[in-house]
């Protein structure tokens, strides 16, 4: 359950502004007045006990799926 003050299009919209690419993640710090940005991650954890793959094994994508669509989206701007 996201708490009241939900920061998800806060964060989207950080992303959009920032024109961040793949991965990020976006810390906030939240209490009954509101919620601010803390910082931006760009390399996020990435152990198998990481909220990235841990978010991504959620919709069914394992770590080594995670790394190689990682890897292609890289490659694909490179080219």
């Amino acid at each position: 359950k996201l708490p009241k003050n939900n920061c998800v299009k806060d964060a989207l919209k950080i992303y959009e502004s920032f024109q961040l690419r793949d991965v990020a993640r976006i810390d906030f710090i939240v209490n009954e007045s509101g919620g601010w940005l803390l910082e931006i991650n760009t390399m996020p954890g990435f152990t198998e006990n990481s909220l990235l793959p841990m978010a991504a094994k959620e919709t069914g994508m394992s770590m080594q799926a995670l790394c190689v669509k990682l890897v292609e989206l890289a490659l694909k701007r490179s080219c």
